[in-house]
C-alpha cells in the first residue's frame, strides 16, 4: 500500500515531468504513516494498456480557472438593466371569508416570477378597468375561490364582464376547490350552465388519471396514472358536466363501480378558458410548503391543477427551461475491462450498446486516486462515444467518509476529516482528474459527488473557490446544515442556500425494481433535469439492460428528453421568462458556467441573475471569452446582455486567489 504522503509526492513528481501542468499548493497532510483502505486495492486491479503520456500543448489546465471553450463565439455588448414587466394574473378575493386559495395563487404566481394584483370583491364593484393590467390588456389568467364565487360578492353584471374577458379577451378563469356544499347559481351563470353540479363520489381508493386530451396544458403528467397500494379513502369531488362536450376532463378518477368521473376540467368559451377544480381542498402554502404540497402524491390534486393552469395561461412569462435533460451517474467504477465479471467493474462496451439502442448518456462518478489505471480499450470508448460517456469527480481517494465532520466524539462512526484535510483532498483529486485528462485526452468536469455522503457547508466554500460547477448528490442539506424554512425550498433545480454554492439533488435507484416511474414526471415538470444514479452492483445486478427500460419510459414522456453529461447539464441549469418589453431574465443556477443560447428570429436582451453571497473573490466574469461588466446588489450578481438571433452566450465567472502561473 502507498501512504497518502508518499503518493502525493508521485503526483508531484509526475506534473514536474509534464512540464509544470499543475502547481500545487498548500501543505502535506500530517502523519502519513497509516495505510489507506481502497475500494479497489491495486492488488485486485487489472494492469492497464499504456496510454501516451501528454504532450505540453494539451497540459495546461490550472487547478483555479474555470475552464473556458476556444474563444469562438461573437463578442457580445453590454445592454441596459431596465426593463418593463407588468402585473400578470389577477386574484378577486374576500377579505371577510379568506380562504387558503388567496394565498396560494399569488404564492404560486411568485414561484413561476409572475406579479399578482389582489382585487378585495367585498369591498368593491368589479369592473373592467379592474379586470385589465396598466398597459389595458387583460390579466391572462383570474383566480377565485369557490368559496368567493357567489351572488353575495357577483351580481350577474359582474358575472357578464367576466365571461365576456375570457370569451371576447382570451382570458383563463380558474375557479378553485368546488365541493358538494358549493353554492353553484354564480358558477352555472358563469359558465353558462356547463357544470350543473359537484358530487361526492364512492371511492374508497384514492387515485388519478392525468388524461392525454390537453397536453400543452398537463405537460410531462399526460397519460399518467397516481396509484397506491395501501386504500386511502378519495377526498376529491366530481363535476357533473351538462352534456359530454361541456368541458374537457384534465385529471379523473374511477369510482367503486369503475366508472370514470372528472376532478379538474378545462372549459373552453371563445377566446379562453375556465377551469374547474373539485380537487381536494389544499392549506395554505404558507402553513404546509410549495415543496409539500406539490410532493405529495397521496395529495394530487390540492395544488397541481392551479400550477397547471397558471403555466399554461401564461406561457414563456414564467419561469421555465424549454429543454428536458435526464443523466445517469454511475459511482465508482475504474475504466477497466471487466474481464472477471466483478459487479464493481462496468462492461463499457456492452453498456454503450445498451445507450445506443435506448438513447441515453451514462456519467461515470471516478475516483481520482485511480487515474493511473484506465485501460486503453476504455478510453478509446470514453473519447470515440462523448455522447455517451462522461467523467466528473468522485471524492480523491475511496477510504472512507472522506468528507466526514472536522471534528468528531465517541459517538461519531467515523473519523473527523478536518477542513483542511478535506480541502487537500479537493485539491490532490482535482489534480489527479488533470493528469488523468492530459494522460488519456478524457475531458471531466468540475462537478464534485461526494463518496459515502454529504460534506458539512463550509467544504462548499472550498469547491467554490476552486471553480467547481456544483455538488450533485441525494442530500437536500449539507452534513448537519439547518434545514431551510424557504416555502419554496427545493422547487428550483439548485439551491444556494449553503456557502452559496449550488446544490443539485438527483435520485438514487439502488433497485431497479423500487424504480417510482413518476420520479421523473415530478422533476420534469418543474424543468428540473432528471438526475439518476446507482453503482454497477446495484442497478445492473440483473444485466446491462437493467436501466434500459427506465430510459425508454423516460424518452416516452411528453415533450423531447435530451440526455446529457452532468457536465453539459450544469451548464445549461438556468430558467428563464420573457418580460412585457420583449426582453428575457435568467436565473443562472450552476456556479460559474452558464451556456445560453438565443433560439428566436429576434435580437433580445438577457438579464442574467445568479445568486451571490460574496464569500469567495470574484476575479472576473467573461461571456463568450470577453470580460464583461456586471453588478452586485441583494445578494445576486447581475449582468446584461444583448445577444442577437440565433447566437450562443457563455458566461464564465472565475473565483479565488490569482495564481502565479495564470495567462
Amino acid at each position: 500500500m502507498v501512504t497518502r504522503r508518499a503518493e502525493w509526492a508521485g503526483v508531484l513528481l509526475f506534473s514536474l515531468l509534464l512540464g509544470g501542468l499543475v502547481v500545487m499548493a498548500g501543505a502535506l497532510l500530517a502523519g502519513g504513516d497509516g495505510a489507506e483502505t481502497a475500494v479497489f486495492p491495486r492488488t485486485t486491479l487489472f494492469d492497464p494498456t499504456p496510454i501516451p503520456v501528454a504532450t505540453a500543448s494539451n497540459a495546461t489546465l490550472s487547478l483555479d480557472l474555470a475552464p473556458t471553450r476556444a474563444n469562438t463565439l461573437p463578442q457580445l455588448q453590454p445592454a441596459s438593466s431596465q426593463k418593463v414587466d407588468i402585473t400578470d394574473v389577477l386574484l378577486l378575493y374576500d377579505s371577510a371569508a379568506p380562504q387558503p386559495f388567496d394565498t396560494n395563487f399569488c404564492r404560486i404566481a411568485t414561484y413561476y416570477g409572475l406579479l399578482c394584483r389582489r382585487v378585495d370583491v367585498s369591498q368593491v364593484e368589479l369592473t373592467d378597468d379592474l379586470l385589465r393590467d396598466r398597459a389595458g390588456d387583460y390579466f391572462r389568467l383570474i383566480g377565485i375561490s369557490s368559496n368567493t364565487l357567489r351572488p353575495a360578492n357577483f351580481d350577474s353584471a359582474e358575472l357578464s364582464l367576466l365571461r365576456q374577458a375570457v370569451v371576447y379577451g382570451g382570458v383563463g378563469v380558474f375557479v378553485s376547490k368546488l365541493t358538494r356544499w358549493s353554492n353553484l347559481s354564480s358558477v352555472q351563470e358563469l359558465t353558462e350552465d356547463g357544470i350543473t353540479a359537484v358530487i361526492s363520489p364512492e371511492d374508497s381508493q384514492r387515485e388519478w388519471y392525468v388524461t392525454t386530451a390537453m397536453p400543452q396544458i398537463t405537460r410531462e403528467f399526460t397519460d399518467q396514472h397516481i396509484e397506491f397500494d395501501r386504500p386511502i379513502r378519495q377526498a376529491d369531488f366530481a363535476l357533473v358536466a351538462k352534456t359530454a362536450d361541456s368541458f374537457i376532463p384534465l385529471i379523473t378518477a374511477t369510482d367503486n363501480n369503475g366508472q370514470p368521473y372528472t376532478i379538474f376540467a378545462a372549459q373552453p368559451m371563445g377566446q379562453g378558458w375556465i377551469f374547474l377544480d373539485a380537487g381536494m381542498p389544499a392549506e395554505s402554502i404558507d402553513e404546509a410548503t410549495l415543496t409539500t404540497l406539490y410532493f405529495s402524491q397521496t395529495d394530487f390534486t390540492k395544488i397541481i391543477p392551479l400550477m397547471f393552469a397558471m403555466r399554461y395561461m401564461l406561457g414563456n412569462e414564467v419561469w421555465h427551461r424549454d429543454e428536458d435533460y435526464a443523466n445517469l451517474t454511475i459511482d465508482d467504477p475504474p475504466l477497466q475491462n471487466n474481464m472477471s465479471g466483478s459487479l464493481r467493474f462496468m462492461d463499457y462496451r456492452l453498456l454503450l450498446a445498451e445507450m445506443q439502442q435506448h438513447n441515453f448518456h451514462t456519467t461515470i462518478a471516478f475516483i481520482p486516486r485511480y487515474w493511473e489505471t484506465s485501460e486503453g480499450g476504455i478510453v478509446s470508448l470514453f473519447k470515440q462515444y462523448p455522447e455517451y460517456f462522461s467523467l466528473v469527480q468522485h471524492g480523491n481517494n475511496a477510504d472512507g467518509y472522506e468528507f466526514y465532520r472536522y471534528e468528531t466524539d465517541e459517538t461519531d462512526q467515523w473519523p473527523a476529516r478536518p477542513l483542511f484535510e478535506q480541502e487537500a483532498d479537493i485539491k490532490e483529486g482535482l489534480s489527479r482528474l488533470i493528469l488523468h485528462q492530459s494522460r488519456t485526452g478524457i475531458p471531466f468536469d468540475r462537478i464534485m459527488v461526494f463518496p459515502w455522503g454529504i460534506s458539512p457547508a463550509p467544504t462548499f466554500e472550498v469547491l467554490k473557490q476552486y471553480n467547481y460547477l456544483a455538488v450533485v448528490q441525494g442530500n437536500i442539506k449539507p452534513l448537519d446544515a439547518p434545514g431551510s424554512d424557504r416555502w419554496d425550498y427545493l422547487m428550483y433545480p439548485a439551491t444556494f442556500e449553503y456557502a452559496g454554492f449550488p446544490l443539485v439533488r438527483r435520485r438514487p435507484i439502488p433497485d431497479p425494481a423500487l424504480y417510482d416511474p413518476l420520479t421523473p414526471v415530478y422533476r420534469l415538470f418543474l424543468d428540473r433535469p432528471v438526475l439518476l444514479n446507482s453503482h454497477v452492483g446495484e442497478l445492473f445486478s440483473g444485466g446491462i439492460d437493467s436501466f434500459s427500460p427506465i430510459a425508454d419510459q423516460i424518452n416516452g414522456l411528453y415533450g423531447d428528453v435530451t440526455w446529457l453529461s452532468l457536465g453539459n447539464i450544469v451548464r445549461r441549469l438556468y430558467l428563464e421568462k420573457q418580460n412585457d418589453d420583449g426582453s428575457v431574465d435568467v436565473w443562472m443556477f450552476s456556479s460559474n458556467h452558464l451556456i445560453v443560447v438565443n433560439e428566436s428570429d429576434e435580437r433580445r436582451v438577457y438579464h442574467v441573475q445568479k445568486e451571490e453571497p460574496l464569500n469567495v473573490p470574484i476575479k472576473d466574469v467573461v461571456v463568450n471569452g470577453r470580460s464583461f461588466p456586471y453588478t452586485l446588489a441583494n445578494g445576486f450578481l447581475r449582468l446584461d446582455v444583448e445577444l442577437p438571433p440565433h447566437t450562443t452566450m457563455e458566461i464564465v465567472i472565475r473565483y479565488g486567489r490569482a495564481l502565479q502561473d495564470e495567462k
